[in-house]
């Protein structure tokens, strides 16, 4: 009879660790080979044709990087003059720059030639801390002209997971 007690304890403990933890599954995980230091990533296609990256890098280094095709040949090419306004469910305003200029990749597609972008960015622990807060509800990245559209729901809410996961770390 004493042990009845002691063993529903036990499973009850079980039972709350696991509803507490979060489940974070990276889209990729590995070795940064120049560092050896482990990296995780999470990527999310978050508004048509634009991927979102979040980056964690050993347990300091954090970033994020936009992976965008616009369809047609552009000559413009994306520099620290460029914003990328992530804004949030909660008001919030997230403001990412580009650390250096980069030029579009031309690439083939079914019907015509895109021009393809993927700036990085560097992230604060802050910023960080903000993605984790609220989803994504539209991006806007003012380049030549500006371009912005509405977050898909499950994949800022995949987002704001994730930062919370690389946060936590």
């Amino acid at each position: 009879m004493k042990k009845l007690p002691i063993l529903i304890v036990v499973v009850l403990g079980f039972l709350a660790k696991h509803a507490v933890a979060q489940d974070c599954k990276y889209y990729k995980e590995g070795t940064v080979k120049a560092t050896g230091e482990s990296f995780k990533e999470s990527r999310n296609v978050l508004v048509k044709t634009y991927a979102f990256l979040l980056r964690k890098e050993g347990t300091s280094r954090l970033s994020g990087s936009l992976d965008m095709a616009i369809a047609g040949t552009s000559t413009y090419s994306i520099s620290p003059k460029d914003t990328l306004y992530l804004y949030l469910q909660n008001e919030d305003l997230v403001k990412l720059i580009p650390d250096k200029m980069y030029a579009p990749v031309k690439k083939a597609a079914m019907n015509g030639i895109t021009s393809q972008y993927t700036p990085n960015y560097g992230i604060t622990k802050e910023i960080m801390q903000k993605l984790a807060a609220s989803p994504i509800v539209k991006v806007r990245i003012l380049m030549d002209k500006p371009i912005e559209g509405p977050a898909k729901k499950a994949e800022a809410e995949q987002i704001m997971k994730m930062a919370g996961c690389m946060a936590m770390d």
